[in-house]
């Protein structure tokens, strides 16, 4: 009997779009939007439910870990269908579509904060919110120059979710060096070289101690160069034509890869005190690179069709405008529609749950018709434009 789960094509559009990876920012966009209802757990007796909730979704920091590696994987499809260059050849362009791209939502998103915060959330309730106010004037000029991520005092104000927007920005100003540097170097050592300075970098930061500098997980994040660079050699290894990668492709265990680094970070994340964070971040890098390749070859046959899921893939076209506004939102239903009720911690967290998990996604897919899809490109790289790279 045909498999019903075959590789492609349940996973591949009628225009050819690579729906699983949707299906992945969705995933990662729902699994931050809960880790950010996760109150801390009350004191005494802490029902099973509560515990388990919020150990899962403590570290929603890997989920942007994953955001990361997707955006590198995203970004090199197109430049594998032109010998590892940008498909304009010019950074300038370049630069100008990924700034059409990413910026207009994300300063509209910070005047929708401003605007709540000016108005309905501006005072301290106790929650994660009081963390992005009040504003000061130097708040705002590093969000508007995007280099808020860089400083303790201001990278989780407005909106504490902007500093990996800065983050990336900065990154997507490197990606034209990243190809040329693939290019003289190769995809391999330019990953593995990527992934030893930022760490280097990283750690060179933390011994100097520079006052004000963030090197928290919601900071600076040098080394998500690094993670980047990964989510290109994923790109690279499931699409590219070279021999190497139709060999490494077929003979490598992506299957058993990717279970072994999805142990590692379970045993690094409860032994975090032995490890540098970001060193756990690698591995989530480096599992996210062994899933993304087993989810092409079809070794994740269920799990691809489960993340091509029509829902799950529509969800996933709008996770940036989820990431963006979600925080502003999340406070909104807790300060004006649960505190009335005088829930207790349980009742808070399912309420958040269910009710504000499915207000989130309704109120930030009206805010991606109005300030996110009038800027985005028409034209989208297909699974058939990049299947069918020739060796040149």
């Amino acid at each position: 009997m045909q498999n019903s789960y075959t590789p492609e094509s349940t996973a591949v559009s009628q225009d050819g779009h690579l729906r699983f990876l949707d299906g992945l920012r969705a995933v990662a966009a729902v699994f931050v939007v809960i880790h950010h209802q996760q109150q801390p757990l009350p004191t005494g007796d802490k029902p099973l439910l509560l515990q388990l909730l919020y150990r899962f979704f403590f570290h929603g920091h890997y989920a942007v870990d994953l955001f990361i590696v997707l955006s590198g994987f995203c970004l090199m499809l197109p430049a594998l269908r032109n010998n590892n260059q940008l498909v304009s050849n010019s950074p300038l362009l370049f630069f100008r579509k990924r700034a059409q791209r990413i910026l207009p939502p994300y300063f509209l998103a910070m005047a929708l904060s401003l605007l709540l915060i000016s108005t309905v959330i501006g005072q301290k309730t106790g929650t994660r919110w009081d963390a992005s106010i009040p504003v000061l004037p130097f708040d705002l000029f590093t969000h508007v120059l995007m280099i808020h991520d860089i400083f303790t005092s201001t990278a989780p104000k407005i909106n504490g979710v902007f500093w990996s927007i800065a983050v990336e920005w900065r990154i997507y100003l490197v990606f034209p060096l990243l190809l040329l540097l693939w290019r003289r170097l190769g995809g391999f050592t330019t990953t593995l070289l990527t992934t030893t300075l930022s760490l280097l970098v990283w750690h060179v930061l933390s011994v100097m101690q520079l006052p004000d500098i963030n090197l928290t997980q919601w900071g600076l994040c040098p080394h998500y160069l690094g993670l980047f660079t990964m989510g290109m050699m994923a790109a690279y290894i499931a699409y590219s034509p070279s021999p190497l990668c139709a060999v490494i492709q077929k003979k490598t265990p992506w299957l058993l890869l990717t279970t072994v680094f999805g142990v590692s970070i379970l045993l690094a994340t409860r032994f975090d005190t032995l490890l540098p964070w970001v060193y756990t971040d690698v591995l989530v890098g480096l599992g996210s690179v062994c899933l993304l390749v087993a989810l092409k070859t079809g070794r994740f046959g269920r799990l691809k069709a489960w993340l091509s899921w029509q829902p799950l893939v529509l969800i996933g076209t709008f996770s940036y405008s989820i990431y963006l506004i979600h925080m502003p939102i999340l406070q909104v239903i807790q300060q004006y529609l649960i505190f009335p009720l005088n829930l207790d911690a349980l009742g808070t967290t399912l309420y958040l749950l269910f009710i504000g998990t499915a207000l989130v996604i309704c109120l930030s897919y009206l805010f991606y018709l109005l300030a996110e899809r009038p800027f985005i490109p028409k034209k989208k790289t297909t699974y058939q434009q990049v299947s069918s790279i020739s060796v040149s």
